[in-house]
């Protein structure tokens, strides 16, 4: 019995288990293990700034997340520039004067055209992308005669001092609105003012 337990013993003695052959890849793991174990910097702790240990003094750098931002935080000038430049402009939409009507000095009357009257900001926006800025009102049909409306029609004045009917211009947003044509109208308008300075030059 006193045998057996002396071959125990030795079977698991520290001599025995150190001297267990180690495979080649273990061998080498161990070493470079050992060998960083051994350095200076394989001492640093894990509390010591963002620092992480592990197994075998091997340290790295904790990820650092940035907070994430929130709607409620303040933009910086240039991100709010940014939003502000890229905000939709609403589509110009002309305003005309309804229920305009002519009458005859010989008796009745009846409906015209609104086209032929915008209001008075429809024509100063007008005036002020496609002319001078400047309106100038003006009778249907010129004054004398026979018929007079019950509004007066708002011209635009151009480079050359001729005037157009600024209802008349106006009308193409309503033919070709911004919202699905865009710029078509604004092209149109300068080709009808391109020829009608021409023709009044």
């Amino acid at each position: 019995m006193l045998s057996q337990i002396q071959t125990v013993l030795h079977t698991y003695s520290p001599e025995t288990v150190t001297s267990t052959k180690v495979a080649p890849s273990e061998e080498t793991f161990s070493d470079a293990l050992t060998a960083e174990s051994s350095t200076p910097g394989s001492q640093v702790s894990a509390a010591n700034g963002r620092n992480v240990q592990f197994f075998g003094g091997w340290t790295a750098a904790a990820p650092i997340h940035a907070p994430v931002p929130t709607p409620f935080d303040p933009q910086p000038a240039s991100a709010a520039a940014a939003t502000a430049n890229t905000a939709p402009a609403t589509p110009f939409v002309p305003e005309f004067n309804a229920n305009v009507q002519v009458v005859s000095a010989m008796g009745g009357s009846w409906p015209l055209n609104p086209a032929y009257f915008a209001t008075k900001e429809t024509a100063q926006f007008i005036a002020d992308k496609f002319g001078t800025g400047q309106v100038v009102e003006k009778p249907y049909g010129g004054t004398g005669g026979p018929y007079a409306a019950t509004a007066d029609e708002y011209h635009i004045v151009l480079s050359n001092g001729a005037t157009v009917n600024a209802g008349l211009l106006a009308d193409y947003y309503v033919r070709m609105p911004e919202a699905q044509f865009p710029g078509l109208a604004d092209t149109m308008i300068q080709a009808a003012v391109a020829k009608a300075e021409e023709f009044n030059g």
